[in-house]
């Protein structure tokens, strides 16, 4: 997804997931596969059967990732206000790797 994006309701996808921009949602977020954000996402519940990249800025109630969390940059963060599982490892890069993840 390119640009800036606003959904009132739920996402799911089976397969990867990039973000480039802004991303809203108002329901719960769910991928079977990886999650590569490269800017902003805010939703409620995210729950990501891969592993999950940040370029930029998470915000979200609830995270679940069945896989690692990176952090790219020094600018990048994330915020659960809830809750957070992640059963991988948790990286912080000071750039993304030149091989796919």
């Amino acid at each position: 997804m390119d640009g800036n994006v606003s959904c009132g309701g739920c996402i799911r996808a089976y397969g990867n997931i990039s973000v480039t921009g802004y991303l809203s949602s108002s329901g719960s977020i769910k991928g079977y596969g990886k999650l590569k954000i490269e800017g902003t996402l805010e939703g409620q519940k995210l729950e990501i059967y891969g592993n999950l990249s940040i370029n930029g800025y998470l915000k979200c109630r609830t995270l679940v990732v069945f896989g690692s969390l990176s952090l790219i940059g020094p600018n990048s963060t994330y915020m659960v206000e809830e809750s957070e599982q992640v059963t991988g490892v948790k990286l912080m890069r000071e750039q993304e790797a030149d091989w796919d993840f």
